[in-house]
């Protein structure tokens, strides 16, 4: 006889809807417990590594050319830095891990960040983390940040003390020679030819060769080496476009002797014409240009406004004046035709300033600075170009 035992349903364990219902709390627990940053380190994970992204490493400040200027002495950022540069457990691959985009956009910059200023103290393993990086990807060489990728140092000049940028310069010039593409292509776009930056060294080109003196000679004063005659664009009257490049050989009848003889060139010309010396190729860092103003203010005897010309430097630039201490006679007069008033102005001096629109003239008639915007730059004046030593 068989006897049938009444069970409650409950006894039987979960029911289908039951389990799915237990299983996608599970889920959410373990989803919960394992956010882009937990609150609990798991293993392998550096706290402090951790704390400094939390606080987006504001103890590590940049300035306005992306170089550091305050490295944190203690504290999480301190110890995520340090820990990386000397190469201590994890701390390298827990900011490599985050720097690979593993937690939000704004994590990844700032993992970047605290690689940048390990790289920059010597930290071996977080420079290799710059250069294989951009290896690896060619977006990686400058993005997200310039200031955080390998751009970076390839764009530091050579005297530079970086001890992160000399350890990329030789290791990088392994990784040149070796024709890695995506490497070769961002060291060639930030040297193109040659220059004074990392990536020219590890390019191999090295410095740019000096451009060489104009054939009437050059005197060096101050910091600058000075052209010591004009040097012309072209001779020819710009009637068509005043603003246009334009030089003219001028000649004072009203006198006589080589001094009376002397080309000039509206502020677009001068500039053309110190490009010209440079073989056409833009100025740039080295090669010739139109002096600052400030360059110019080295040639004075004082620092006040109205203070004169040193009588020497004058003579160097074979300058002149019409002033009857000074000779060659050199008034202006008429003979450029379509410059400013178709005159010509020998005793005054073309300067630029980096803004572009501020330009200084000096008068050596009167030993006055003129300027910003005080003259139109269709005036006819002289020109002496400059280049840094």
């Amino acid at each position: 006889m068989f006897i049938r035992i009444k069970t409650n349903s409950k006894t039987k364990g979960f029911s289908m809807a039951e389990a799915l219902v237990i299983l996608l709390l599970v889920s959410i627990a373990l989803a919960v417990s394992v956010p882009v940053i937990t609150s609990r380190t798991p293993p392998g994970v550096e706290r402090n590594v951790i704390d400094c992204i939390l606080s987006n490493a504001t103890d590590i400040v940049f300035d306005e050319n992306g170089d550091i200027t305050t490295y944190p002495e203690s504290g999480s950022c301190y110890a995520a830095y340090f820990g990386c540069q000397v190469d201590k457990d994890n701390y390298c691959n827990t900011l490599k891990f985050y720097a690979d985009g593993q937690g939000t956009a704004n994590q990844q910059l700032t993992a970047l960040k605290i690689l940048r200023a390990s790289c920059d103290k010597g930290g071996n393993t977080a420079c290799d983390y710059f250069l294989t990086r951009c290896i690896g990807n060619e977006t990686n060489c400058s993005s997200p940040d310039v200031k955080y990728t390998l751009r970076y140092y390839l764009n530091l000049l050579t005297n530079i003390v970086n001890t992160g940028r000399a350890y990329i310069q030789t290791k990088g010039t392994d990784y040149y020679s070796w024709n890695m593409t995506t490497f070769v292509n961002a060291v060639n776009t930030e040297c193109p030819n040659c220059g004074d930056k990392t990536a020219c060294a590890v390019k191999g080109t090295g410095e740019c060769p000096l451009p060489p003196d104009p054939a009437c000679g050059a005197e060096d004063i101050g910091s600058i080496r000075v052209s010591k005659c004009n040097n012309t664009y072209n001779l020819v009257a710009n009637n068509v476009d005043p603003g246009g490049a334009g030089c003219w050989e001028g000649l004072n009848t009203d006198c006589s002797g080589t001094g009376c003889s002397r080309p000039v060139c509206n502020w677009t010309g001068a500039e053309q014409a110190c490009i010209a010396l440079n073989g056409g190729v833009d100025y740039g860092e080295k090669g010739w240009r139109l002096p600052a103003r400030d360059e110019m203010q080295q040639w004075r005897v004082t620092y006040d406004i109205n203070s004169a010309i040193i009588a020497d430097v004058k003579t160097a630039m074979d300058l002149c004046d019409y002033s009857s201490s000074y000779s060659p006679y050199c008034d202006y007069y008429s003979g450029c035709s379509g410059s400013n008033g178709s005159y010509c102005y020998p005793y005054r001096m073309w300067s630029a300033e980096p803004n572009g629109s501020s330009y200084y003239r000096y008068s050596l008639h009167n030993s006055n600075w003129d300027g910003p915007n005080s003259f139109s730059t269709t005036y006819a004046f002289s020109a002496r170009c400059v280049r840094s030593l």
